[in-house]
């Protein structure tokens, strides 16, 4: 393995040395036997033979990555104490409301094969890894079941283990500057980092975000590149993930001429409760997880250098109580802008920048000043709604117009001043709306192509070769037609979308056709087997009277509270209204929201409608 180790840092360091870019590292390949979409089973893989050595045609490892005809595998070798280390880590950060930045050391192999048989694999040893995402953290490993719930991962080919402020004892001694300099600028496919996802939200197409990143780059908007994989964690097959190229600045040196790079790139998302509705400019910096500072506009470029003066006019102009359309167009790319905002709509994440203030990054160009948005995380949309159908009907009735959001009214003048009837860009985000909704890739047709693409090189690899707590409910196949009230089938949502779409075009003023349903009641919170997300097992049954009931079996350990809200599926909202009576009940109030905590016991809880309250009765065994 070190000899491996070896092979790749000098080959970095000769080019560094020379600027010998002709020198090329051919990876193994092999002409393995033809690959088959009915098997049952994932073949077993044979990590011998991997080369050390990472291709020095990295462009050509990154087209081939992320090709869709090409069978990807990942398998992150990863040890059971380095596990635990970042459930430790996890453990630590999160009792102060952080997110650990360590990664720890695992070795990666990768395999890229293409449809003529050819296979490129690759072992980059020693890569970084640690838990990626926000609400999808969770604990994960113990010494007992080994992984029990699956987690996100972000995979650092750059990181050199040697602060000792993290690693302690552990900490890697290199052995000479230029070394530990090539290990930092270490690529693999052009890449500095990757981010690899679990199928958490249960696509059972397992491309809708992949598909909705395609349809930005058709409409001219930058998005990231991805892909599927399938992947093993140590010893246990995970399944199908997700892999994905991160928006940093060699994303942005990829995409975008030389003069329009240098400038300030930010991730937007929620910060306490500020959030990115370019109303104000107060949350702003570069986050230190060590102290749990987290900003609402997260600077990723310039961090050093920086004075944010981008970002303080662009909110400043389109603030302004008289702005002119020319005064707007000033500070942001109006044509880039009402693109993204029309395929936006098409796709219908709740949880996106105008419907949520989350979930993408913005960059200023050096060349224009003007802020161009990058979208991020769209792992609702397209139909895609596990845990969050805020109105009930998948996105699909929601007007292009509309002046509110999730939220309440919509705060944000980057669409009160586009996509408002009466605003400046009016007319010019119709335009760009019937063009979106005749792309080619909303045909229910085509995205059947491309699922039946993935699925014939993935359909044996989806099932993970063990249980895990947090995914018990999951599919794990792929099945186009499914439609439930999760998830809407891509078909069903596209045809319901573009009805509506038809019908406000031609009557702006027209009002949302919302589905009239019953209650649609989940209890959600804590549960090792639930992590604040739907579950049959925890779903209320209507009694009669506008009164819901569950039963739920509780067991604390190690002195943990469980803690649990009401949710309604339906609309997204929370109830979490106390009956002070119950005298197994513990109540923290924290802003806006109460969370139940309750000892170990069998409960039966009652859920009001009426009155929006919880009645909480404690019973000798769960009804």
């Amino acid at each position: 393995m070190k000899r491996l180790v070896a092979l790749a840092l000098v080959l970095v360091m000769v080019i560094g040395l020379y600027g010998c870019f002709d020198i090329i590292t051919v990876p193994t390949v092999t002409k393995p036997s033809t690959q088959s979409s009915s098997t049952t089973k994932r073949p077993p893989v044979d990590y011998s033979g991997y080369d050390g050595d990472i291709n020095a045609d990295q462009q050509g490892d990154f087209e081939r990555l992320f090709d869709p005809l090409n069978l990807i595998s990942f398998k992150l070798d990863i040890s059971d104490k380095e596990l635990a280390k970042i459930q430790a880590d996890y453990e630590k950060y999160s009792s102060f409301g952080s997110k650990s930045p360590i990664y720890r050391m695992a070795d990666l192999y990768v395999s890229i094969t293409t449809p003529d048989g050819e296979e490129y694999t690759y072992c980059i040893e020693q890569v970084g890894v640690r838990m990626k995402g926000n609400t999808s953290r969770t604990s994960f490993y113990n010494d007992w079941d080994g992984m029990y719930n699956l987690v996100h991962f972000k995979i650092s080919f750059g990181e050199t283990f040697d602060e000792e402020e993290y690693y302690g004892s552990d900490a890697l001694v290199w052995a000479d500057d230029a070394e530990r300099e090539a290990r930092k600028d270490r690529t693999f496919a052009t890449l500095e980092k990757i981010d690899i996802r679990w199928n958490k939200n249960d696509d059972s197409t397992y491309i809708r975000e992949n598909y909705a990143y395609e349809l930005y780059r058709e409409q001219g908007i930058l998005a990231p590149h991805t892909a599927l994989a399938s992947v093993d964690i140590g010893n246990d097959h995970a399944g199908v993930w997700m892999f994905y190229e991160p928006i940093d600045k060699i994303f942005l040196e990829k995409n975008l001429p030389e003069e329009a790079l240098g400038g300030d790139l930010y991730k937007l998302g929620w910060a306490g409760s500020d959030a990115a509705d370019f109303a104000s400019f107060k949350s702003y910096g570069v986050e230190d997880e060590d102290k749990g500072k987290f900003y609402v506009y997260d600077l990723k470029t310039n961090k050093k250098k920086s004075d944010h003066s981008s970002l303080k006019n662009l909110i400043e102009t389109i603030n302004k109580r008289n702005l002119t359309r020319e005064e707007f167009e000033s500070v942001v790319d109006i044509e880039s802008f009402l693109s993204f905002a029309a395929v936006s709509y098409m796709i219908g994440n709740p949880d996106d920048l105008r419907n949520n203030y989350n979930n993408c990054y913005i960059y200023f160009r050096a060349d224009t000043g003007k802020m161009i948005v990058i979208p991020y995380d769209n792992d609702r949309g397209l139909g895609v709604n596990k845990d969050w159908n805020p109105y009930g009907d998948h996105m699909t009735g929601d007007s292009p117009f509309q002046e509110h959001n999730v939220c309440g009214d919509q705060r944000n003048p980057l669409f009160k001043n586009t996509v408002h009837a009466g605003s400046f860009f009016y007319d010019e985000y119709v335009s760009a709306l019937k063009r979106v909704s005749q792309s080619a890739m909303l045909d229910p047709e085509e995205f059947a192509r491309r699922v039946k693409v993935y699925e014939d090189l993935y359909a044996g690899h989806t099932a993970p070769s063990k249980k895990y707590n947090n995914a018990g409910n999951h599919s794990f196949s792929f099945d186009i037609s499914r439609s439930d009230s999760s998830n809407m089938s891509f078909a069903n949502y596209i045809t319901a979308k573009q009805t509506n779409l038809a019908r406000y075009l031609a009557d702006p003023d027209s009002t949302p056709v919302l589905p009239q349903k019953d209650w649609n009641l989940y209890l959600r919170g804590n549960f090792y087997d639930n992590n604040w997300s739907n579950q049959e097992r925890y779903k209320f049954k209507h009694l009669g009277d506008g009164i819901y009931s569950v039963g739920i079996s509780v067991t604390v350990n190690n002195g943990d509270i469980v803690k649990f809200k009401v949710y309604n599926n339906d609309t997204g909202e929370w109830y979490n209204f106390v009956d002070e009576s119950c005298s197994e009940l513990f109540v923290y109030q924290g802003g806006n929201r109460n969370v139940q905590f309750l000892k170990s016991g069998n409960y039966v809880i009652y859920f009001d409608t009426n009155t929006l309250t919880i009645r909480i009765e404690k019973e000798t065994a769960v009804s």
